[in-house]
């Protein structure tokens, strides 16, 4: 898991982003489309909880893991924080969601100008 993450799911996700981030600012169009705003804002809310309910649980579990190897911890607790890191997914999961349906859809969200 954590070679598919360092390898594949980081780099194409922060691809993405860096993509959307340089489309909006290349097409005057996108600059004042509400939608596109939105959905730059959830693509970089799903790369943040990439980060923090992905790898940072990761990289505990590994260290546990080693410990428990190594005799130090019991091997019991390992995976006791899986709710918590299951109720991040699932977030991340609804915001991804939410990314694509902006995508699709593209309401036409705009803010008033005064």
């Amino acid at each position: 898991m954590g070679e598919i993450a360092t390898w594949i799911f980081f780099p194409s996700l922060g691809l993405v982003v860096v993509a959307g981030l340089l489309a909006i600012a290349y097409t005057r169009a996108y600059q004042n489309a509400g939608w596109v705003w939105a959905k730059a804002g959830t693509g970089i809310l799903i790369f943040e909880g990439g980060f923090i309910g992905v790898l940072g649980p990761m990289q505990q579990e590994a260290e546990q893991s080693a410990k428990a190897l190594a005799g130090e911890v019991d091997p019991a607790t390992l995976g006791i924080s899986l709710g918590s890191e299951l109720g991040t997914l699932w977030v991340v999961l609804v915001v991804a969601a939410v990314n694509v349906v902006l995508g699709v859809w593209r309401p036409r969200l705009s803010w008033r100008r005064e």
